[in-house]
């Protein structure tokens, strides 16, 4: 059942990149509608699939792979929410491929173990809170990324006075910048609590090794921090606040990759 499920939500999510690129590169808005359809329907099915899998006791915090895949299924959810306010189907073009590229990744890679079965639950309860609200706030981050990206490529075009597909399709610079701001404004508390449970969890295992994730979390915290401190205080828009965010997300990137080069979360 998991494997049917599996494959139609690749399915879907393939046929909704597609069809964002066809409304980048088309001249009529149906696809973008279209697309979103699409998208919401992979984005069920994809969590039909955590859903059976948990039935099998094979919950989504199980190990990094299975990370990869809650994170998959939490930035296709939040982008989804942020289209419920934004005109930002462009960005669809970027989020949709790397939905399909983190799912296939977990679920064709080879499955890693567990490391957590000696722990004790309370140990278990907390690291399993602390995996989850990183995967959420790394979403929000990636979500962040995805429109910095594109508010970078959209203002390039702009200033070179070549207004090509991308720029008349991407929306509005500054609902780009809005919508950066947002979503890094509620990734950080999620992202900040995680590493609160984080610090608590490595305590509980008595684990005093000072490891380059951890390092690595820390500088992403501070970079999203400095985003929004320099926004309040420097009035940082656009091109710096876009350029901060996607080192940030760099920064969450480098970390899960450490995590699933690594195998079991232990």
């Amino acid at each position: 059942m998991t494997t049917s499920l599996f494959a139609a939500a690749a399915s879907l999510y393939a046929l909704a990149a597609a069809l964002y690129f066809a409304f980048l590169l088309g001249t009529r808005d149906r696809a973008a509608g279209a697309a979103r359809i699409v998208l919401a329907a992979a984005f069920t099915l994809h969590l039909a699939e955590i859903g059976a899998l948990c039935l099998r006791g094979e919950h989504p915090v199980r190990n990094a792979r299975e990370v990869l895949s809650l994170a998959s299924w939490a930035l296709c959810g939040a982008f989804l929410a942020a289209t419920l306010r934004y005109r930002i189907a462009a960005v669809g073009c970027l989020v949709a491929p790397a939905t399909l590229l983190l799912l296939l990744g977990a679920r064709l890679a080879p499955t890693a173990a567990s490391g957590s079965p000696g722990w004790p639950a309370a140990s278990r309860l907390v690291g399993n809170a602390h995996i989850a609200l990183a995967t959420a706030g790394i979403a929000a981050f990636a979500l962040a990324a995805a429109s910095s990206a594109l508010y970078l490529l959209a203002e390039g075009q702009m200033k070179r006075r070549r207004f090509g597909v991308l720029f008349r399709r991407a929306p509005p610079l500054e609902t780009l910048d809005a919508l950066v701001h947002r979503s890094v404004t509620l990734g950080f508390p999620i992202f900040t609590l995680a590493l609160l449970l984080g610090a608590v969890w490595t305590a509980q295992r008595g684990d005093a090794s000072l490891r380059p994730e951890y390092v690595i979390s820390i500088a992403t915290w501070c970079s999203f921090a400095a985003l929004l401190v320099a926004r309040m205080t420097a009035g940082w828009r656009g091109r710096r606040a876009a350029i901060l965010a996607l080192a940030g997300f760099a920064a969450c990137a480098a970390v899960l990759a450490i995590y699933v080069a690594r195998g079991p979360l232990s």
